[in-house]
């Protein structure tokens, strides 16, 4: 993919953290907010949806950024910045795991630090998430800012009704949650919450893996999860090398509270992971995960 070639010249090496729900992009994205340097905008993910709100999945590709919509996510990105006071921004919003075609070219500026997580550990998380009630503070966070676009906000009725309430009363139903592929409504209603999350880590990976491949090696960053466990200050110091920001600038507190024993998998986790290993496990291999 190629970068387009806009003229202005408003933002100074955006940093996008891109990975799989449930993969540490929060916990990556809470140690960075915290530098100087850097304003952070947590998941505006409807603002990425500008201009093409009908569709019923996530993925856009570099053509779906069409001249109306590089023009509204580039203008809303610099009053962010403005408003924060900033000359570079950090963002994270899972589901952008299925665009970064469509990113880097709305933004040809972009430095991707990609986090990558266990599939195993990912699945196990985000089932959770499927099978909990919906984070009010994100509802409030979104409404507050208004990143719902005003000429979108139709489109997006019927699943706040079947997806917020759904998941308030009925959270065991699993209802959907998270980045969509193409297709995840169908498979949902064919496959248990457990295989839909195991899919929707493995639809996530494949898009990024291979999307990255078309991108500069200059632009992207890409890191274990684990690392960042095991060696947070030796992971983070190479990470803000890449970014080109002074390491001290980050809060010790914030990386401090990576510092946690890992919790071995109870028997029911591992009859889970039994589950959905062989839909996995070529990932896994292919990530270097034994």
């Amino acid at each position: 993919m190629k970068a387009n070639s806009m003229t202005d010249k408003r933002f100074d090496r955006p940093v996008f953290i891109i990975g799989a729900a449930r993969s540490g992009t929060t916990v990556l994205g809470d140690i960075l907010s915290t530098h100087p340097d850097l304003a952070y905008w947590l998941e505006p993910k409807y603002i990425w949806r500008f201009g093409n709100a009908t569709l019923a999945h996530d993925v856009l590709k570099a053509s779906d950024a069409r001249k109306e919509v590089k023009k509204y996510i580039r203008n809303r990105f610099f009053d962010f910045l403005n408003e924060q006071g900033k000359a570079r921004f950090v963002e994270k919003t899972p589901s952008n795991v299925f665009r970064l075609p469509f990113i880097y070219e709305i933004f040809p500026e972009a430095r991707f630090v990609h986090i990558i997580r266990d599939g195993r550990d990912v699945v196990l998380s985000a089932e959770k998430k499927w099978t909990s009630p919906p984070d009010r503070t994100a509802l409030v966070r979104r409404w507050r800012r208004m990143e719902i676009p005003a000429k979108d906000m139709f489109h997006y009725i019927w699943s706040f009704i079947r997806d917020v309430p759904g998941r308030i009363l009925f959270p065991a139903r699993g209802f959907i949650w998270g980045p969509q592929f193409e297709g995840i409504h169908e498979f949902r209603m064919n496959h248990s919450v457990l295989e839909t999350c195991a899919m929707q880590w493995l639809k996530s990976m494949d898009s990024v893996v291979n999307d990255l491949k078309a991108i500069p090696v200059s632009r992207q960053f890409s890191f274990r999860y684990e690392d960042l466990l095991d060696s947070p200050e030796a992971t983070l110091e190479e990470l803000c090398s890449f970014l080109e920001l002074e390491v001290d600038g980050l809060d010790a507190s914030e990386i401090e509270k990576l510092r946690k024993p890992r919790k071995a998998y109870s028997e029911i986790e591992m009859e889970k992971i039994k589950e959905i290993y062989p839909v996995i496990k070529n990932m896994l291999a292919e990530l270097n995960y034994r």
